[in-house]
């Protein structure tokens, strides 16, 4: 199931994405794009993506519903192992295996050479201003677990600041 909105809107919004790393089959950590989802219960990898990581696939049977009530059934699922780049954040958890997580995103690419970023702000996705696919999504319980303290808001001009 994909659900994404591709209408200009004056005050575009900009989703949580971030790079994470994913264990392979033999060790190896691999680089993912994933959007993090604060209202998900569960976490999901694109089939492309779990075939390319050769992770094992456990056979389960569960219903996702979305948008309208639409609903998607999930026959595998996998166990991964999650990093960041430094790897000072690790966990074990489930990914559904799903065909397609959604378009891509943002729906269109937009510069930010004008942005001011403070130098102490490291993003999570360096690339987030290019439209791209994303590989998985993270659920509610792991979105809470990486987000990190502070909030930042384009204050006057175009400088970051945290409030």
């Amino acid at each position: 199931m994909s659900v994404s909105a591709s209408q200009k809107h004056k005050n575009d919004i900009i989703l949580s994405t971030c790079i994470i790393y994913v264990k392979n089959s033999v060790g190896e950590k691999v680089p993912l794009r994933v959007l993090a989802d604060s209202g998900s219960q569960v976490s999901l990898l694109r089939s492309r993506t779990a075939n390319f990581l050769n992770l094992r696939k456990l056979k389960t049977d569960m219903s996702v519903s979305g948008l309208g009530g639409s609903n998607v059934t999930i026959k595998s699922k996998v166990k991964g192992v999650i990093s960041n780049g430094s790897g000072s954040y690790k966990r074990v958890m489930d990914f559904h295996v799903v065909p397609k997580i959604t378009n891509m995103i943002p729906v269109n690419s937009f510069d930010i050479s004008h942005i001011v970023f403070p130098r102490n702000v490291h993003l999570a996705d360096p690339t987030f201003n290019v439209s791209n696919s994303i590989d998985a999504l993270l659920s509610a319980d792991i979105f809470f677990d990486i987000l990190k303290d502070g909030k930042y808001k384009f204050g006057n001009g175009n400088d970051l600041t945290k409030y």
